[in-house]
């Protein structure tokens, strides 16, 4: 990701417990912010963010937010790197749970288009939470005191798809069903510490999925297979999947078809012709694509993409 350097564009974000939505145009940036306060009693909130740059460009979020909170970022759409307000980096690959001793960061977006999805929870949720004492390996989390806490850690695919497929809903209970999506997430975060207090893999070899990961996002309509990514690191394919599967809660091979749909998906609702997308991915005919679409999605592009306006609408 191109991370060259522009005069930061300032988005203060206030600590209303109201649902805040802000949208603002500031030169080659349009950003819109909506927040989810987080009713429903789980003391969870979430987030949802766009920016549409015109790449790359860097975006100041500030907040009045006091630091006693935690929080994890999902991205949905682009891709981000980021910088805490205490000088802390973290990238969208693997943001892992967050507590920030100072609000605020600072975004480097490369892509024109870019969607993150952030779930909070305060420090008095999480305690509650266990219902007793505080597991070992979420103590320093909870008690650390002015300094940041983070934790990087990848998300599993699975609950990154069962996000997606709750900002989707159109029901009624749309809305329950993101919030519900939200405490997995921070649930699944705050269970890595519960069980050992680190990370299940080396810091060396979860480097190695997430560099793998990368690759795959980098070109998902020819991606690179699990052995020729493993030669080009100078391991086993079999070491790399496995560091893969503790990094991402799925094997190379799934995140790759999930790598390679979102992209499908991404290319149909940017206006590119079906015929163009079939052609782009590797498919024989419009047909074989349309089919193997439809098994997906239970629905053919054309239709899946009128109900994706409706949803937007």
């Amino acid at each position: 990701m191109s991370t060259g350097r522009v005069s930061p564009i300032e988005l203060y974000l206030g600590n209303g417990e109201a649902s805040d939505a802000v949208r603002r145009q500031s030169g080659t940036v349009e950003m819109s912010w909506q927040r989810n306060p987080g009713t429903d009693g789980s003391g969870v909130s979430w987030s949802l963010s766009q920016f549409r740059t015109s790449g790359p460009d860097s975006v100041e979020v500030t907040s009045s937010r006091d630091g006693d909170f935690v929080f994890t970022q999902v991205v949905l759409k682009g891709g981000f790197e980021a910088e805490l307000a205490c000088g802390r980096r973290y990238q969208d690959s693997a943001p892992g749970l967050i507590r920030p001793s100072v609000s605020g960061a600072m975004y480097r977006f490369g892509a024109a288009d870019n969607a993150i999805f952030g779930a909070l929870a305060s420090l008095e949720t999480v305690k509650a939470w266990f219902g007793g004492p505080v597991p070992k390996g979420v103590r320093p989390l909870i008690e650390g005191g002015s300094n940041t806490y983070h934790r990087a850690r990848a998300l599993p695919l699975h609950l990154r798809q069962a996000l997606m497929t709750a900002l989707s809903n159109t029901s009624p209970l749309g809305h329950r069903m993101v919030s519900a999506a939200a405490q997995q997430i921070l649930g699944f975060h705050l269970q890595s510490l519960c069980e050992d207090g680190v990370p299940n893999v080396t810091p060396l070899a979860g480097s190695l999925a997430r560099d793998a990961h990368a690759l795959l996002q980098e070109s998902p309509q020819r991606p690179p297979s699990l052995a020729e990514i493993a030669s080009q690191f100078g391991v086993s394919p079999r070491r790399l999947d496995r560091a893969y599967q503790a990094e991402f809660g799925t094997s190379f091979n799934r995140s790759l078809q999930q790598v390679r749909f979102d992209a499908i998906c991404s290319a149909l609702q940017q206006g590119m012709p079906i015929k163009v997308v079939a052609h782009s991915f590797g498919y024989s005919s419009v047909s074989n694509f349309s089919s193997a679409f439809r098994r997906r999605t239970g629905l053919p592009p054309r239709r899946w993409l009128e109900r994706q306006a409706a949803f937007r609408r």
